[in-house]
Parts: structure tokens; C-alpha cells; sequence
């Protein structure tokens, strides 16, 4: 047994530096890329990927900066664990590495789900300045975006999915019946409008 744990120190010595040295470079790496993004005024894109009053409660640089450290670190941990050797550490290190790419292009998906949001709204704010219309499409946009990347982490899909369609038959029945009751008033009076112009019509034939 002192033989095996002999053994076995220097590999955790290594795996050790393995994480540490790791989690220092991804620490430099994601400070260098905010700092970099800050340089180049990337934080005035912010309003893109923010939602609510407060246009700067997402900072791009700072974001961006802490996903680049995750990221790093996490591929120095899994090297860590794989240094190590044990089945059940390589287990949990491959299936990390596996799931890294959902997680990006779930990330992906939802970024652009935040700034076509965004950018959806402005421009209908815009072109027909109803604020609360590009508000609702704004935020169904970020909606979709949000499930599509659940979607995309494999997480729960079967809930998901009928999550997704009672939120968006709620929605539809929501629209339906503020339309209705609001634009009441708007289909009486066009609906008098064609009654008196068909009486008028059917008065000139009569003459």
C-alpha cells in the first residue's frame, strides 16, 4: 500500500501544477481579452445584449474576458485529471470536453438571440414607434433564443419543448384577447362604416 501511494504522489504533484499553472495562464488570457475588447470601446455594443432599464448590466469585454478564463481553465483541469489516471477522473474529463461545444454554441445562440432582440426592437421602435410592440417582439425573440439553447445543452428536452409551446399558445391567446377587447371600439366603427356605405348604395338603386 506505501509502495502504490508512493506511487501515486507524484502524480498528483503533477496534476496539482497542472491546475494551478493552468488556472494562472487562463486568469492572464481572460484579463488580456477584456482589456483588449475594452481598448477597442467594445462596451458601447452593450446595449445589444442587454435587456431591461439598465442597458449596461451585461459588460461585452468583462463577459467575454470571464467565458475565455472558463473556458482555459477547464482544459487545464481536464488535463489535470487525466494526469492523474483514474478511470472514473477520465470519465468526468471526456465527458467535459464533450459538452464544451454545446456549451459554446449554446452561448453563440443565445448572444444572438440577445442582440437580434434588440436590434428588432429599435428598428420597429423605429419604423411604427410603438414602444410596447418592440418591447413584446424583443423579448419573444429572446424567448426563442433561450429555449433553442436549452434545446441545444440537451437539457430536459421534452420539457422544453411543451414549455415552449404552452409559453407560445399563451402568448397567442394573450394577443388574441388584447386585440380583441382593444380593437373593439375599431371593428364597430369600421363595421358601421360598410353597414351605412352598403345602405347609401342600396338607397341609389332603390332611386
Amino acid at each position: 500500500m506505501m509502495t502504490s501511494m508512493l506511487n501515486f504522489a507524484p502524480k498528483i504533484i503533477v496534476a496539482a501544477i497542472i491546475l494551478i499553472v493552468g488556472l494562472f495562464i487562463a486568469k492572464i488570457l481572460g484579463t488580456l481579452v477584456k482589456n483588449v475588447l475594452t481598448n477597442f470601446r467594445v462596451s458601447r455594443f452593450n446595449k445589444y445584449v442587454n435587456f431591461g432599464e439598465d442597458k449596461n448590466s451585461i459588460d461585452i469585454p468583462v463577459a467575454v474576458g470571464w467565458v475565455i478564463t472558463t473556458l482555459v481553465g477547464l482544459f487545464f483541469a481536464v488535463q489535470a485529471l487525466n494526469t492523474v489516471n483514474l478511470k472514473v477522473l477520465n470519465k468526468i474529463g471526456d465527458a467535459i470536453i464533450g459538452y464544451l461545444p454545446l456549451v459554446i454554441s449554446g452561448a453563440i445562440i443565445l448572444a444572438l438571440g440577445f442582440i437580434g432582440g434588440n436590434l428588432i426592437a429599435k428598428l420597429l421602435n423605429k419604423s411604427t414607434g410603438n414602444a410596447m410592440l418592440a418591447e413584446i417582439v424583443k423579448y419573444l425573440v429572446i424567448i426563442v433564443s433561450v429555449f433553442m439553447t436549452l434545446d441545444q445543452l440537451h437539457f430536459a428536452k421534452s420539457i422544453v419543448n411543451v414549455a415552449f409551446l404552452l409559453i407560445l399558445g399563451a402568448v397567442a391567446v394573450a394577443f388574441a384577447i388584447s386585440f380583441g377587447i382593444g380593437g373593439k371600439g375599431f371593428a364597430e366603427q369600421q363595421l358601421s362604416k360598410f353597414s351605412k356605405k352598403m345602405e347609401s348604395k342600396n338607397d341609389n338603386d332603390r332611386k
